[in-house]
């Protein structure tokens, strides 16, 4: 059998080379599918549109996007705690920072945005972090109904 040198493969190692090459895009794994809506875009929107205005400047003494050692202050009560505050509304912030239309994955992905925007090594929270989210949230129900509780007995006392 002569080898055409110029051509070293036959056409059988050619014909199946060709073919493995237009499958190979074809063989690349699917990206997975985020369980929440991938967040930087989203919640720089959310800020942009909502949080801005109180968290750009410090307003009634929102922690200002850009301060590293109030955020960092912040990190250190936990993220999912400082979401779930923010969600039920906690000092001058309203209930879900005033973005009824919001989601709380979408709400969660703003507060990473502007912890994340201020120096804090914050994630997007994934399905589990969400449900963490939620369970600080009901605690956060739990407290503030407890505190009016006692705070209606209290009055109905002193009368």
């Amino acid at each position: 059998m002569l080898v055409d040198y110029r051509n070293p493969c036959g056409p059988r190692v050619r014909a199946f080379l060709t073919a493995f090459a237009l499958m190979l895009p074809l063989a690349r794994p699917a990206a997975a599918q985020p369980a929440v809506p991938q967040q930087p875009a989203a919640g720089q929107r959310l800020y942009e549109q909502r949080c801005a205005v109180c968290h750009a400047s410090a307003l009634a003494k929102a922690p200002k996007v850009g301060d590293a050692r109030r955020w960092a202050a912040l990190t250190r009560e936990k993220p999912a705690v400082v979401i779930a505050h923010g969600w039920v509304g906690y000092g001058g912030m309203p209930a879900q920072g005033g973005a009824a239309d919001a989601t709380l994955a979408e709400f969660a992905a703003a507060v990473v945005y502007m912890a994340r925007a201020s120096g804090q090594p914050w994630t997007a929270p994934d399905a589990a972090a969400l449900q963490r989210i939620e369970r600080e949230v009901a605690l956060r129900h739990t407290q503030l109904e407890r505190r009016a509780a006692a705070q209606a007995l209290a009055q109905g006392a002193s009368r």
